[in-house]
């Protein structure tokens, strides 16, 4: 299955459904349902708050997520798969609050968390395959 690895706390805000737009400076023609994939390196907690723009803090907050939460950025969700989501589209003009300038929007739908994460899986660049399901 197509695998995009994305640093924490925003893959893990895409698996919640809070985060519906993934930045990246390249786009893809694949569209379908996809693994959502943790590297090994992370986002340091303490800068989480410096990465998020007002808005989307409060959209976190009315969604009952402090960006500051340690599990956001747990080591222990590290080089794992920990949901799905489905890619729907690849745009530039995207008016989520989650859209940064100058990038390509994936739009995402359909997200989920999985229970228990895929542990020890090792990243690659771009949208691989892992196909061990």
């Amino acid at each position: 299955m197509k695998t995009l690895s994305v640093k924490n706390p925003f893959a893990f805000l895409i698996c919640v459904g809070v985060k519906d737009v993934e930045n990246r400076t390249w786009k893809t023609n694949y569209r379908g349902k996809i693994l959502i994939h943790v590297p090994s390196r992370n986002y340091d907690p303490a800068d989480i708050s410096e990465l998020l723009s007002l808005k989307q803090i409060y959209n976190l907050a009315g969604k009952g997520i402090k960006p500051e939460q340690h599990e956001l950025c747990s080591k222990k969700r590290a080089s794992c798969i920990i949901g799905t989501a489905v890619l729907k589209d690849c745009v530039q003009d995207s008016n989520s609050l989650w859209a940064e300038r100058d990038c390509w929007h994936w739009i995402m739908e359909n997200p989920m968390l999985f229970d228990k994460p895929i542990e020890n899986v090792k990243g690659k660049l771009g949208l691989w395959d892992y196909d061990e399901l």
